[in-house]
């Protein structure tokens, strides 16, 4: 079955959203690790000194706050995941669109060399083997981008998870 084309201008757009998504997912994990060292410096700051039933109760909101801290920061990872999935298939599909447009370059040289006596036509088979060639360079390119930018997210998503699990309540 052969893949439908897509347009650069598809293709780009989508790289784009893709970043911008786990960029703002990347965003929103920071917020939460801050919002997690903001309860753990709380914790370290209380006096604990009035009644052992407030202590109490001040020691259960504050572990409370950092349980949920916890939660929003795995409800903003698995949210991460899904665009770093998104991230792999489309590095998939650009690298078959590389193969694909090699093998489509491979074929139009291959026709120019065969055709002998209408010039046009070997010309119009020399142009498909640039377009390919050009095509093969922008898919191959653009996977690379990709790849980096998931790549990025993965070690910006590793460094909080440290940061976040890093973070102790004490009294």
């Amino acid at each position: 079955m052969k893949e439908r084309a897509e347009s650069r201008r598809k293709i780009e757009k989508g790289i784009e959203k893709r970043k911008r998504e786990s960029d703002d997912r990347a965003k929103h994990m920071r917020l939460v690790v801050k919002d997690k060292k903001t309860v753990a410096d709380t914790s370290r700051k209380l006096r604990l000194s009035t009644t052992s039933e407030g202590t109490r109760e001040v020691k259960q909101a504050i572990k409370k706050a950092a349980e949920e801290t916890a939660k929003e920061f795995e409800k903003q990872n698995k949210d991460l995941d899904k665009k770093i999935n998104e991230s792999k298939k489309a590095e998939k599909d650009l690298q078959q669109r590389t193969e694909n447009a090699k093998k489509d370059a491979v074929d139009s040289k291959t026709a120019a060399g065969h055709i002998k006596e209408a010039k046009a036509a070997r010309n119009l088979a020399i142009r498909a083997e640039n377009a390919s060639k050009k095509d093969a360079e922008f898919t191959k390119e653009r996977k690379r981008r990709q790849e980096r930018d998931r790549k990025n997210s993965e070690k910006r998503r590793e460094k909080q998870k440290r940061q976040l699990t890093n973070t102790k309540l004490k009294w």
